[in-house]
This record gives C-alpha cells, structure tokens and sequence, in this order.
C-alpha cells in the first residue's frame, strides 16, 4: 500500500508589498507549483515549509524550476519559513533549491534526548539561534 497525499499550494497576499505561499503535502514529479505568480511589484515572497511532509526527486525538479523563475524578480528578497529536516536536507545537497534572493528564517532542528530515547523537531529562528544546543534543551 503507498502512502499518498496530494500537494496544495495557497498564495495569501500579507500586504501590498509582501506574499505568502503555503505549501502542503507530497511535492512530487505531478504536483503543480504556481505557474502565474507574478511577483514583479512585492518586494518578499515568504515560502511557508510548515505543512509540506514529503519531496521526492520529480519534486525536487519541480522546486527548482519553480526557484529559477522567482529568482529572476531582481528586487525580490525570498524567506523560507518553517523548514523541516525534508528540506533542510535538500538545500544541502541540491543546487538551486533555495534561490540566489533566498533565505531561511525559521527551521525545525532534530535533537534526540538521550534519557528518553526519543526524536524531537525544536523551532528555531536562525538568527537567533544558540551557538551551545545545551541551553535548548534546559
């Protein structure tokens, strides 16, 4: 049995110079990203990683096709938010997931506690992030 969930994608409109997509589900080679965002008069665009619980390879090409054509908004400062491992991960290794006007605000960091011996996601804003994880965990 395979464990499918389809993409959506929302685009919220914060204010006159800023826009949200939300993204949600299995990105994969079908899903379709926004083909007619346009983008030419905001100054951000926050991309929202929050509900988005899996990527594959066909997903992956979709992303950076979609990335290529925001990057091309020369005045247009792009936010990743609330990344999850899938995607940190991705901006690890695949060139052009994460646009040359990109940055990332906010992740989840994986942190296992020895004592329980269990998995955790603590939210960090990247800017203000520990140097020393220790004092996350008190």
């Amino acid at each position: 049995m395979t464990l499918h969930m389809e993409f959506n994608y929302k685009i919220k409109e914060l204010d006159k110079d800023n826009v949200e997509l939300v993204l949600s589900g299995f990105l994969e080679e079908s899903s379709q990203l926004p083909h007619d965002l346009d983008l030419s008069n905001k100054m951000a665009l926050y991309i929202d990683f929050e509900d988005l619980k899996f990527i594959n390879s066909g997903g992956i090409k979709n992303w950076v096709k979609f990335a290529n054509k925001i990057e091309n908004f020369d005045d247009l400062t792009v936010v990743f938010k609330n990344c999850h491992r899938i995607i940190i991960d991705q901006i690890n290794l695949v060139e052009g997931l994460l646009p040359s006007n990109a940055s990332v605000l906010s992740l989840y960091v994986p942190i296992f506690c020895g004592q329980c011996e269990k998995s955790y996601e603590v939210f960090q804003i990247v800017n203000q992030m520990s140097d020393n994880f220790d004092t996350i965990l008190s």
